[in-house]
Parts: structure tokens; sequence; C-alpha cells
């Protein structure tokens, strides 16, 4: 019947969704950050550049706050 598939597309769809899910806890332990980033675009890789200026730590520039942006 129709639910024979079942089965099948739960392992389907386990493969698909686990390394949307494996790559976010993976980046979280090795990065501190969910999301890696991607220098392919300019805009991506201007923010990466402006975050590396402002502070040494250009991952957990995001958390730091304003307090990290020098005031003149």
């Amino acid at each position: 019947m129709w639910y024979e598939i079942l089965p099948t597309l739960a392992i389907i769809a386990a493969g698909l969704g686990l390394p949307h899910v494996a790559t976010h806890y993976l980046c979280l332990q090795v990065y501190g950050t969910p999301k890696r980033r991607l220098l392919e675009d300019e805009w991506d890789l201007l923010m990466f550049m402006r975050d590396s200026r402002l502070c040494d730590r250009p991952h957990t520039a995001g958390k730091m706050g304003l307090e990290n942006i020098p005031d003149d």
C-alpha cells in the first residue's frame, strides 16, 4: 500500500537533513558560532575584514556589541 514508502521516505529525509544539522553543531563547536562565514561574496569579505579590523577575534565580533567599536 501507500504507507510502505514511509520508511524509505524517512531514510531519504534523514540523509538529506543530517548534513545541515551536523554542520550547524560542528561549526558551533569549532568556530563558536552556528554559521560559518563564506567569503565568496564581496560583501561578506568586506564584513569579515571590518570585523577583523575592529577586534582580534573576527568570529566573535558580533557577540561583543558596540563597546568594541572605537568612538573616534
